[in-house]
C-alpha cells in the first residue's frame, strides 16, 4: 500500500516511473519505523542501453524491464501513463505472492510476447494459496487493456484496503524484526556484511546490511 502512495504522489505531478520492479522498491527504517517503502530510480529509463538479460532494464524502442513491462510499453511506448505503472506493480505483487515472475522466457522477445498474449497463471496452479479478493486485484492490475486495470494508484490502494487481507503495519514489521534480527545479524557476520537472504515460514526475505 505504501508503494501505491508513492506512485500516487509521483503521478499527481506528472511523473510516470516506467520501471517498477523489485530492485527499485526498497524497505527502509525511517523514524524508528520498519519496512517503510521507497521507490527508487525515477527517470532511470533515460539512461539505459539494450541488454540481452531479461532481468535488467532496456531501452531502444522499449523502456523498462521486460519481466514487469505492460503491453502498451511494447506496442505503443508513447501511450504509457499511470496505468502502465499499475501493471508493473501488479507484476511485482504476483512475484512476491507466487515466488516467481508472472511470465518467464529465455529471451526478451519471448517474455514480451507473453505479456502481450498470455494470461497470468492462477496462483492455485502454482501451489500458492491467496485470498480470492487479493488475487482478483492482482489479476486486474495485469489486464492487457489499460482501461480494465485500476485507473490510479489511489484506486488500487483503496481496493487493497477493502479486500480483507491483514495489512503489514508498523507493529507487524517491528514484531518480525524483533523475531528475526538475530538470524540476520548472524548471517551478516558470516558473509562479511553482504546483502543476505533468509527463509521465513517457507518464504525468502532479503535485506541490505545495516548502514555503517
Amino acid at each position: 500500500m505504501m508503494a501505491c502512495g508513492a506512485l500516487a504522489e509521483a503521478h499527481s505531478i506528472g511523473l510516470i516511473h516506467r520501471d517498477i520492479k523489485p530492485a527499485n522498491i526498497m524497505l527502509c527504517t525511517q523514524g524508528g519505523e520498519h519496512d517503510v517503502v521507497k521507490l527508487l530510480d525515477f527517470g532511470l529509463v533515460k539512461q539505459l542501453t539494450v541488454d540481452a538479460d531479461v532481468n535488467v532494464s532496456v531501452a531502444s524502442t522499449l523502456a523498462g524491464t521486460p519481466l514487469y513491462m505492460a503491453p502498451e510499453c511494447i506496442i505503443a511506448p508513447e501511450s504509457v501513463d499511470a496505468r502502465t505503472d499499475i501493471y508493473a506493480l501488479g507484476a511485482v505483487a504476483y512475484y512476491l505472492l507466487a515466488g516467481s515472475d508472472v511470465f518467464k522466457g529465455q529471451t526478451i522477445v519471448e517474455v514480451c510476447s507473453r505479456h502481450l498474449h498470455q494470461q497470468p497463471e492462477p496462483f492455485a496452479e502454482r501451489g500458492i494459496t491467496v485470498s480470492p479478493a487479493l488475487e482478483a486485484i492482482v489479476r486486474a492490475c495485469l489486464e492487457k487493456e489499460p482501461a480494465r486495470r485500476p485507473q490510479s494508484a489511489g484506486e488500487l490502494r483503496r481496493q487493497l484496503e477493502a479486500c480483507g487481507v491483514e495489512p503489514w503495519d508498523g507493529d507487524s514489521a517491528q514484531s518480525w524484526w524483533l523475531e528475526h534480527r538475530a538470524a540476520l545479524d548472524a548471517v551478516a557476520a558470516s558473509d562479511g556484511g553482504d546483502t543476505r537472504v533468509i527463509a521465513v515460514e517457507g518464504r525468502l526475505r532479503s535485506t541490505l546490511p545495516p548502514a555503517g
